[in-house]
């Protein structure tokens, strides 16, 4: 007595699948991207120390990042709004979101347990902020200063 056992079915592939044009897709695209920052490291060496000070240094050690926000000041490359965006917008985002998490969190016993989750909450908030700080600095480095705005006095009228 013997058993057959049917054929094994194999499917050929017509073509590449989607997810190897994916992953191809993304591969080319890292690449790209990899290229792009090595052109930044070596176009403007003190912006890219400051980024990585900023992100790196500010996510595993918090106060590396005002060494991070020193270099950053100095820097010509970015204009004013950059580095208020870039170094003033994450202290009063650690400031605020770290409130929230204090009046918004549950009801604790003791001033004690307030200031741990406050504690806690600045710590976890500032890494974050780290990170996208030196993110939003790095992406205005690589995009290039912007055009000069026309100053309101300067614009023609349009006619009414």
């Amino acid at each position: 007595m013997s058993i057959e056992l049917p054929e094994p079915v194999v499917y050929e592939q017509a073509g590449p699948s989607w997810l190897s044009q994916r992953a191809g897709a993304a591969a080319g695209g890292l690449a790209r991207f990899g290229s792009a920052l090595a052109g930044v490291a070596v176009r403007d060496p003190l912006e890219t120390m400051a980024v990585l000070v900023l992100g790196i240094g500010g996510a595993i050690y918090q106060p590396v990042w005002l060494v991070g926000a020193l270099i950053a000041v100095v820097s010509r490359k970015w204009d004013l709004r950059d580095k208020w965006f870039g170094l003033a917008g994450p202290v009063v985002v650690v400031i605020v979101g770290a409130t929230l998490t204090v009046v918004l969190g549950g009801q604790q016993t003791s001033f004690g347990s307030y200031a741990f989750e406050a504690w806690l909450a600045l710590g976890r908030l500032s890494r974050i902020a780290a990170v996208l700080s030196a993110s939003y600095l790095l992406w205005r480095v690589y995009k290039g200063p912007r055009e000069p705005r026309e100053p309101p006095w300067s614009m023609p009228r349009r006619p009414r």
